[in-house]
């Protein structure tokens, strides 16, 4: 699995997908943390608890 991602990322159109699923990924994240906010629970609800 790994070799198939270094693979994927050599060429242009596979680096642009990576980015793409990278910023998906990260754009679940805030939206996560925005309608947490929205709902009253501030950030401290979102985040792992440890």
């Amino acid at each position: 699995m790994l070799a198939s991602f270094r693979r994927l990322s050599k060429s242009t159109v596979g680096t642009a997908i990576m980015g793409i699923i990278l910023i998906l990924i990260l754009v679940g994240f805030a939206m996560g943390d925005i309608q947490s906010v929205i709902s009253g629970g501030g950030f401290r609800e979102a985040a792992i608890p440890w």
